[in-house]
């Protein structure tokens, strides 16, 4: 509800937003392009729902510059109705205090790719700003029935031609019609000249029975040369709109991977890359009941980029309940009778570490962080305070100084065993994440996960018997040089074998831990002396929990494990082709780091978290997932939920 820049507040914006279906998506529409120094007419078609009709009257209500049309027409596709919704919102605009300089129109399919600062820079350019935004081009041969002949809307329904019989008499002042879309950015001016002139009105009158008069009104007024703010040797350019056109599959674009309605694609998550590379003012279309985590997804990324180009001064980002949007509040009796415990070992990348516990955050859980003792001082200061705001939320009583594969890797989740043991709370499986996870699954379906048949009575320690091509990890001693690196000290340097005659195994470093078996672990000989044996080993957290978790009457083992667990989405290298079809992202360490493009691919895993995310490399993936995840959430609460509680 403020304005985010001088240079906005400078040059304010009108929109007309024609609705009439769909009230989740106009809202989230309205909310992402919202400005208090605008103003907003919507029209809301005729024979709309009452239900739909009162909810967008009251949502207006809460705005001193959101209006409804002060006449509604009974809309119909291709229909002059179409047009003349437009024109009763440029009547009630003129007579708004609000002095635009620019009004785009909208539907309620739309969102927008390009920030209100972006919007108001594209039109400022060189070429624009003193041209109106009409792409088109002299009307083609194969559409020329549109104009040619007469057509009857049948209000509501459809438009068809009364038969070629029917002539239309020649378009008034010998005007050459143009054809191009029905969107666009004009200037104030020229909207004052299609309200007053007589060339305007009499082509608005002549225009009644055409198909589809808003293809060709705006753009044929454009190119008359003296008009306000025309270009008469305009085209296609404006980037008004990214259009996947059906036709245009294989040029263009490369497809649709949502779904073809009018030969328009409807816009499922894949297509986000495309939509965010054309950089488009606008995108058109979603739909909330066909694919929602594609809004999902652009919507957080937009109102990233949002803030981001601010230039006002924000208050603090991770000090409070309210700002880091957390849920504080238990969503289900089920997911309160089974609290989870969580160790989240992080050493830089404040942002994502701050918006994986905010989607993993319940109140009656309880979270312990390790901070890697090297990271820099204002790192740790920053987390300390985030953890001061919340009583389930601390840090670990020891920080060591972690290394890549390194014993002490393991040890600072040995710490967080040992704090959480002593916290009050009765957790009943605790989960271990870095700072790069995030989830996929909802704190609810974490928890029944766990509580499935194959799992109620199983610790979730994915892995197998060593492979003979890295026994060299635990069969040849190793220094770690602290916060470096771990080398072999040659193959004369041999270990001794594992204590208690143990089989060694080998898995990922990830669980997710009965609390019978953690105070197995803190108390065990059999488990201390694997621990001390482990010190010189390299990744010993690759193999000491799977290794355990394979001994018989260990609380919660499961000797025929194997790969099971579905706790980790990665993106091996080594697995492409086989496990995916490619990293989106780029790989580091051989493990992908995803883009928006693997997004899909993590979804129809319905892993526990996937791993790894970089807001510096591709901060519109972790956007998405996020949007997505909290989305999913609130579906599933059984408790009443609040609009503040969406992330945007």
């Amino acid at each position: 509800m403020k304005t985010l820049s001088k240079e906005e507040e400078d040059f304010p914006l009108a929109f007309i937003i024609t609705i009439h279906k769909d009230l989740e998506v106009f809202v989230r529409l309205l909310r992402a392009i919202y400005a208090p120094h605008n103003i907003y007419c919507i029209h809301i078609d005729a024979k709309a729902s009452e239900d739909y009709k009162i909810s967008v009257e009251k949502m207006v209500e809460c705005f001193p510059n959101v209006f409804l049309s002060s006449v509604s027409e009974v809309v119909t596709y291709a229909g002059f109705s179409r047009l003349k919704a437009d024109i009763n919102c440029m009547e009630d605009l003129m007579n708004s205090p609000v002095k635009w300089q620019r009004v785009i129109n909208l539907c309620g399919q739309d969102f927008p790719v390009q920030s209100n600062l972006e919007l108001v820079r594209h039109m400022q350019a060189a070429v624009w700003r003193d041209n109106n935004m009409t792409p088109g081009i002299k009307q083609p041969e194969y559409i020329r029935y549109r104009t040619e002949l007469q057509h009857k809307e049948v209000a509501g329904y459809y438009v068809a031609s009364l038969g070629k019989e029917y002539k239309k008499s020649p378009p008034p002042h010998n005007l050459k019609i143009y054809f191009g879309t029905a969107y666009y950015s004009l200037q104030r001016a020229f909207v004052e000249y299609v309200l007053t002139s007589p060339v305007a009105q009499d082509l608005l009158e002549w225009s009644k029975d055409t198909y589809s008069p808003d293809e060709h009104y705006w753009v044929t007024l454009n190119h008359i040369k003296d008009v306000p703010g025309s270009r008469v040797n305009g085209g296609w350019e404006g980037n008004i709109r990214a259009i996947k056109w059906k036709d245009q599959e294989g040029t263009a674009h490369n497809g649709c991977n949502g779904h073809y309605i009018r030969d328009i694609c409807i816009y499922n998550v894949d297509d986000l890359p495309w939509v965010i590379k054309m950089n488009s003012m606008f995108a058109n279309k979603f739909e909330s009941d066909s694919f929602p985590e594609a809004l999902d997804c652009l919507e957080q990324w937009h109102r990233h980029k949002v803030l981001q180009q601010a230039t006002v001064i924000r208050g603090p980002k991770l000090s409070t309940h309210t700002n880091m949007l957390l849920l504080i509040k238990i969503l289900s009796k089920e997911e309160e009778d089974f609290p989870l415990a969580f160790i989240i070992t992080i050493h830089k990348d404040l942002e994502v570490f701050a918006r994986l516990l905010r989607a993993i955050y319940a109140p009656h859980n309880i979270y312990c962080i390790h901070i890697d003792a090297k990271a820099s001082e204002d790192y740790k200061i920053s987390v300390e305070k985030m953890v001061e705001c919340f009583p389930n939320v601390f840090l670990s009583s020891v920080s060591e100084v972690v290394t890549y594969a390194g014993f002490s890797r393991l040890k600072a989740d040995i710490n967080c065993m040992e704090d959480l043991m002593n916290s009050p709370v009765k957790w009943q499986r605790v989960i271990n994440l870095c700072g790069q996870d995030f989830p996929v699954q909802s704190n609810l379906e974490l928890v029944r996960h766990m509580q499935a048949a194959v799992w109620r009575d199983n610790n979730m320690t994915p892995g197998i018997k060593q492979p003979e091509y890295i026994r060299y990890r635990t069969e040849l001693q190793h220094k770690e040089v602290a916060g470096y690196y771990v080398a072999s000290l040659g193959k004369e340097y041999k270990k001794s074998p594992p204590p208690h005659n143990l089989k060694i195994y080998f898995g990922t470093a990830y669980y997710s831990l009965q609390r019978a078996f953690v105070e197995y672990v803190l108390t065990s000989p059999v488990a201390q002396d694997l621990l001390e044996w482990s010190k010189d080993t390299y990744s010993p957290d690759e193999h000491y929990w799977v290794t355990l978790n394979h001994i018989k009457d260990v609380p919660g083992s499961r000797i025929t494990g194997g790969w099971k667990g579905n706790i980790r989405a990665f993106k091996w290298k080594d697995q492409e082709g086989t496990a995916h079809q490619g990293c989106n992202g780029t790989y580091i360490r051989d493990i992908c780091i995803y883009n928006v493009g693997d997004l899909p691919w993590i979804i129809k895993m319905d892993s526990m978290f996937a791993n790894k995310f970089d807001t510096s490399l591709f901060p519109e993936a972790l956007d998405c997932l996020e949007q997505w995840h909290r989305h999913k959430v609130l579906q599933q609460a059984t408790v009443p939920t609040q609009s503040s509680w969406q992330l945007v």
